[in-house]
């Protein structure tokens, strides 16, 4: 079935043809998380359209929210940094697991053990 099988009126279709006119040339697509974020934006633009539909409430997916898109791409990048810097953080601590036992003693991190501790008495 189309959408133009007499389900929706031509203007909505036009609606949806714009949009993802808009969403496939977008210049955020070249940008890092470009297309996650657009896909992102679709799914929120599509539920609050259908959501606005069935209030009986009119909603233009005409105009691209940019502020929106690039908060969502914002969010993507500065999670996947996150992840990756845990991520070293875990391989890091892995790799000197392997490379060196360490024990603790007092405040530092020590690889050698404790030295034995003798007595010295002065005159000796």
């Amino acid at each position: 079935m189309k959408m133009e099988d007499d389900v929706w009126p031509k203007e909505v279709v036009d609606s949806f043809s714009n949009f993802y006119m808009q969403l496939n040339s977008h210049p955020i697509r070249e940008e890092e998380n470009g297309n996650e974020a657009l896909v992102i934006y679709h799914a929120r633009a599509w539920k609050e359209w259908h959501d606005r539909l069935a209030n009986k409430k009119g909603m233009s997916l005409v105009i691209i929210n940019e502020d929106l898109l690039t908060n969502i791409q914002l969010k993507l990048v500065t999670k996947r940094a996150a992840d990756t810097a845990k991520e070293a953080m875990v391989i890091r601590a892995a790799q000197l697991q392997i490379e060196t036992p360490r024990k603790r003693r007092g405040r530092e991190w020590s690889t050698s053990p404790s030295p034995k501790r003798r007595r010295v008495r002065l005159g000796e």
